[in-house]
This record gives structure tokens, sequence and C-alpha cells, in this order.
């Protein structure tokens, strides 16, 4: 209820526009061998129409590319930077340097050997995630701490090592089940993940939605429940805040 803004479009758009990206690569390989549709493009039309075919390509990219790669990457960047106050636009700078650099064209001549590394570390780290927020904290958060530096997930000097070393492990086993990386790296990172924070780092550095018994307090997630963050007062309206108080109290 409270999301279907957000899933139903997903659900129904994005399977659309996904299928319909992966018909055209198909119609582009049956008939010609290539599954490239750019390059086809460029082999058989000529003149005016492959410069509007190639611009709708190139508008393609700007507005995928954008909204999934550059602008993720540049926002990753402002907020390590934020220390120094890295601005956005150097962040886009950078993402697109950085980007430039690692030549993902290149990729495509492996594309198989990458996606097969890629998947295998991504299947750990959604291992960690869901046993992070499902498992251990039963989908509670403390909100507040989320924005403070020096909170409750600040952790080892802002590390978590129960989730790195849940990860690294995880990855490297499902690196080495290649073929099997996310049946193998998924779970064994649920499983390392929980037996870590369980018996370790939840010892260390306490978790007050895990402490609360899981509140409702700190479930902020389903319908008609907010997360409510009340500002801290500064000191004399809190004590003036309190002499009132104090008053109504004794009047009635």
């Amino acid at each position: 209820k409270r999301n279907k803004n957000s899933y139903i479009p997903h659900l129904l758009a994005l399977p659309t526009v996904q299928t319909f990206m992966g018909v055209i690569g198909a119609v582009s390989f049956l008939a010609t061998g290539n599954w490239n549709p750019i390059e086809v493009v460029q082999e058989i039309t000529t003149g005016w129409l492959m410069v509007v075919i190639l611009l709708m390509v190139v508008l393609a990219q700007w507005s995928t590319n954008s909204a999934a790669n550059l602008i993720p990457a540049s926002l990753t960047f402002v907020n390590a930077g934020a220390k120094w106050n890295f601005s956005y636009a150097w962040g886009i700078v950078l993402a697109g340097v950085i980007g430039t650099l690692f030549q993902p064209w290149a990729i495509l001549d492996q594309l198989s050997n990458f996606l097969g590394y890629y998947g295998a570390t991504m299947s750990a780290l959604a291992g960690v995630m869901i046993s992070d927020y499902y498992i251990i904290r039963k989908r509670r958060l403390n909100v507040k701490d989320l924005y403070n530096p020096k909170g409750q997930y600040h952790y080892n000097k802002g590390v978590n090592w129960a989730g790195m070393i849940a990860w690294l492990v995880a990855s490297a086993v499902a690196v080495y089940f290649l073929e099997y990386m996310y049946l193998v790296g998924f779970p064994l990172a649920v499983a390392l993940y929980y037996g870590l924070m369980k018996f370790w780092y939840l010892k260390k550095y306490p978790q007050v939605e895990v402490e609360s018994k899981f509140s409702n307090d700190y479930l902020g997630t389903s319908a008609d429940r907010d997360w409510v963050i009340i500002p801290e007062l500064e000191n004399e309206t809190a004590e003036a805040l309190n002499k009132d108080s104090v008053i109504t109290t004794s009047n009635s």
C-alpha cells in the first residue's frame, strides 16, 4: 500500500522495456548474425535515416546510462567526499573520467566472464543485506542514527567488519564455484553474516532496535506507520519547556 507508486511501474514498465530491448537484439542476430543493432543499422542504412536512428540511440544512452550509471556513481563520490564538500559537478566529472579509464567497451570481449565474477560478488552482497535487514533487525531501523556520524552504525571507525568478512569470504567461494555462484554465494553470506553479528559484533556494538526486542517504534516501512524524528531542542528552550510543564502540573 505504501509503495504502490514505486512497485507498480517497476512490475509493469521495467519487464516490458527489458523484453523489448532483448527482442531487438534477438531479431538483429536472427536477421544478420550480429547481436548489436547499432552495428547492423550502420551497415544497412545510409543518409538521413541512419542519422535519425543513431541520434535515437544516443538519446537512449543519455536517458538510460545517465540515470542508471553516471548519477549513482557521481552521488557516491559526493557522499564519500562530504568531508571536503565535494560537489556534484565534480562527482560527474570524476565518474566520467574513471568510467572512461576502465574502458567498459573492452568488457564486451569478455562479457560472460565479467558477468560471472560480478554476479558472484553481488550474490554475496545481497546475502549480507538480506540477512542484516530481514533476519538480524527484522525490518527495524534506528533512522536517526543513520544520520549520526558517531551513532550506532559507525561500528569500528565506520566499518562493519562482520559484513566485510562475510562478503569477502562468500564472494571468494562463489567465484570458486562460478557456475553455481548465486546458489553458493547468497546463502553462505546470509549464514556467515548472521553468525558473525549474533555471536560477535552485536556484543561489541549493540543495536538499539535489536536490544528493544524489535519494538515497533523502529518499524517504519509499513502502511500508516512513519518514522517520526523530533529534533533535539536547544538547552535554553528545553529548560523553558520543563519550567512550563512544572507550572502547568502544579496548577492542575
